[in-house]
């Protein structure tokens, strides 16, 4: 099959905006698995009779399934193909969300979270892959961006269901709802999504180039620097999303479903500032687009950190500067993924792969710092996020060739089977 017929079966699946809904939902059990069951963090410490250190830990090991699983389902669907590793591994997150649900202590609820977030990384590789197995410049990017945008119901909508569910049942139907969502999922790739990863690819390639290329990427001036400066940016969203509850409800006294609120409006901005990206990246060269929002992250992290170094942390200007980082990262993510895959159709599944290990790394290491620092304000989650911003700053600026001398992308160019 000739990737013009793939692209062919997918326009008959009304593409992108099928594609984009399953591939939204591959990528959306992150955010889910994440944003859903933070509301229940008390009821869980009580059950369980540890502190909320212990539960927050399943944060970590979640992470960490999402890094290792990444890196090794990447070669494979290079491979053996795309469906076959997304069935894999929502089978996987399936099962682990039961086991989660039926843990009888902090410990079991952790080990289950570190395979649930290995089953559920391979979904979330294999959205980047499909999408890089299908197009490429401008309309890779407004594929990704359309997926952002359903992503970002995610982050909106769960935590206000976990603070439902939590209120009035137990924790435990948070992942009994995962469970059946990742089953969902299942159905519906077997049924709309077809296999969009060429053949002919798989049979001549060996499972251990994988490595080869892992080498390849990490050598590449346009892979390397991209994926390193938005997983510096990652950390910073991660050490946002481990400290969330404590800042707003802790600090800022807000409820559970206030808190509900204030999280689902940063994520309502990350929507919109996906859903404006591919109309940015079309104007604006993607270099300067790039520097134009590390900075707007940047700054707003600063002002953020001197907000909690002198006591000012009242809720509209915190709110403000979270609202301005998380939209940042709305135009950030989209926009470094598409040039940092645009040259590796032959090898997206890995490059994919390499990426989010990457950036999962960064934000497990970020999320760590936060939690181990944490003094009861967002100072930890403050200074980290400044920190990760600043770091994306001097990575691009020491490692990104300078707009001069960037290699061309096809960025502007519209593939011909979109304009069909």
């Amino acid at each position: 099959m000739t990737k013009n017929e793939m692209r062919s079966e997918v326009d008959q699946q009304r593409a992108p905006l099928m594609l984009a809904v399953i591939l939204g939902g591959l990528c959306a059990i992150g955010p889910l698995a994440i944003d859903m069951y933070m509301p229940g963090f008390p009821q869980m410490a009580a059950e369980f009779s540890v502190d909320a250190g212990a539960i927050q830990f399943s944060l970590t090991t979640f992470f960490a399934g999402l890094m290792f699983g990444q890196l090794l389902c990447g070669p494979l669907s290079d491979k053996y193909g795309r469906k076959p590793l997304i069935f894999g591994g929502l089978s996987l997150f399936v099962l682990s969300a039961f086991g989660c649900a039926a843990a009888s202590d902090a410990a079991t609820l952790n080990t289950f979270r570190f395979f649930q977030g290995l089953g559920g990384s391979i979904g979330m590789v294999m959205a980047f892959a499909v999408t890089r197995d299908l197009y490429t410049g401008l309309a890779a990017a407004r594929l990704m961006s359309l997926t952002v945008m359903l992503v970002s119901v995610a982050p909106i909508i769960a935590p206000m269901l976990g603070s439902m569910v939590v209120n009035f049942s137990s924790w435990r139907i948070i992942f009994c709802l995962l469970g059946l969502f990742g089953g969902a999922l299942i159905g519906l790739t077997a049924w709309k999504l077809p296999e969009t990863h060429n053949p002919e690819l798989r049979r001549s390639g060996k499972l251990s180039d994988g490595l080869v290329h892992y080498g390849t990427l990490l050598r590449s001036r346009q892979f390397l620097p991209l994926v390193l400066a938005s997983s510096a940016v990652q950390g910073g969203m991660f050490a946002y999303l481990s400290a969330s509850s404590s800042v707003y409800m802790t600090t800022l006294g807000l409820s559970p479903l206030q808190y509900s609120m204030a999280f689902g409006l940063n994520a309502f901005g990350l929507m919109i500032a996906a859903k404006f990206a591919p109309d940015l990246i079309r104007r604006f060269n993607p270099h300067r687009l790039l520097w134009t929002m590390l900075l707007i992250d940047l700054v707003a992290g600063l002002l953020l950190t001197i907000l909690s170094l002198t006591g000012q942390t009242s809720l509209v200007p915190v709110a403000v500067l979270l609202f301005t980082i998380v939209a940042a990262n709305g135009v950030i993510m989209p926009l470094t993924s598409m040039m940092a895959l645009d040259s590796f159709g032959h090898i997206s599944g890995t490059a994919a792969a390499l990426m989010g290990a990457m950036r999962f790394a960064a934000g497990a290491i970020a999320s760590g710092v936060t939690a181990a620092f944490s003094d009861g304000t967002p100072l930890s989650m403050s200074i980290v996020m400044a920190v990760c911003s600043f770091s994306a700053i001097v990575i691009a600026a020491t490692t990104l060739p300078k707009h001069e001398e960037a290699p061309e992308t096809p960025t502007m160019e519209l593939a011909s089977e979109e304009a069909a």
